[in-house]
C-alpha cells in the first residue's frame, strides 16, 4: 500500500490538514485507523475495506473516533480523501 499526501492551497489551510491518497493492490491488506481529533471525507474508487461493522459504503464522513480501528481490503485499493483540522 502506498499512502501520499498533498497539502491543501494557502486559502483553505485554516480548515483541511490534508489531502490524501492510500491506492494498493493485496488480497489480504490491513489498516488500523487511528483517533487524532479529526473529521475526514473518504471516497472509495476501488474495493471497498470491511471492518468490524461490514462494508464499508463508497463514500463516507468520518468523525471523531474514540479508538483504533481495524479495516481489511480485499483486492485493489484506491481511496482519496481530506482531513479537515480539529474544528475545521
Amino acid at each position: 500500500m502506498e499512502y501520499r499526501v498533498y497539502q491543501p492551497r494557502p486559502p483553505l489551510r485554516p480548515w483541511v490538514r490534508h489531502f490524501w491518497v492510500l491506492e494498493g493492490a493485496s488480497d489480504a491488506a490491513c489498516e488500523t485507523i487511528y483517533p487524532d481529533g479529526c473529521v475526514e471525507i473518504a471516497i472509495h474508487l476501488g474495493e471497498v475495506f470491511s471492518g468490524p461493522d461490514g462494508r464499508q459504503p463508497h463514500s463516507l464522513l468520518i468523525g471523531q473516533m474514540t479508538g483504533p480501528l481495524r479495516v481489511h481490503s480485499g483486492g485493489r485499493t484506491l481511496c482519496v480523501g481530506i482531513k479537515f483540522k480539529p474544528g475545521g
